[in-house]
């Protein structure tokens, strides 16, 4: 198996890395200065010290009105992931897949020290059941028309089983 990783960004990405996609490369072109300034972690995407994409984690606010979620305050803390550009000279190997799956796992990693509930992601209609089958669902969000095309999704990180004991709890 090839090696990939994820390396934070500390220069800029070359402009000949593109995934065939505007609206995303053009946030990859900013992604070193939004890590720079503590906006955002952006990761350059190394299979077998190649260049081959470029993905970001930043953290968002989610005010989810729909749902009950044992508390009154419906404000929680969330990961976000902008973009996951991989070069469209090599997609569809399944680097993706890997990519996306290590930022889950370290979502997980991050919720477990900090208070992060949410891993969340505008996600492109045509990649909904891919993210599906990673384990994310729809929400509820008021339509972006900075990202149109796109479906708001979302992985909750709670541990219902202790929350639902402790909800009886008090019941």
């Amino acid at each position: 198996m090839a090696e990939l990783r994820l390396k934070v960004m500390d220069k800029d990405v070359s402009s000949s890395l593109s995934c065939g996609v505007r609206s995303i490369d053009d946030l990859m072109r900013t992604a070193y200065n939004k890590t720079l300034y503590k906006q955002g972690l952006a990761y350059n995407i190394v299979l077998n010290g190649h260049l081959v994409g470029n993905c970001m984690l930043k953290i968002v606010c989610l005010c989810d009105e729909t749902e009950e979620y044992y508390v009154t305050d419906k404000q929680y803390a969330a990961l976000e992931i902008s973009y996951i550009a991989i070069d469209a000279r090599v997609q569809r190997k399944g680097i993706g897949t890997i990519v996306l799956k290590e930022l889950i796992q370290k979502a997980k990693e991050i919720s477990n020290v900090l208070p992060i509930r949410f891993l969340v992601i505008d996600a492109f209609e045509d990649k909904k059941e891919w993210y599906e089958k990673a384990g994310f669902g729809v929400y509820p969000k008021k339509p972006d028309s900075r990202y149109p095309g796109t479906v708001a999704m979302k992985m909750d990180f709670i541990n219902r089983e202790l929350a639902e004991k402790y909800a009886e709890s008090f019941a």
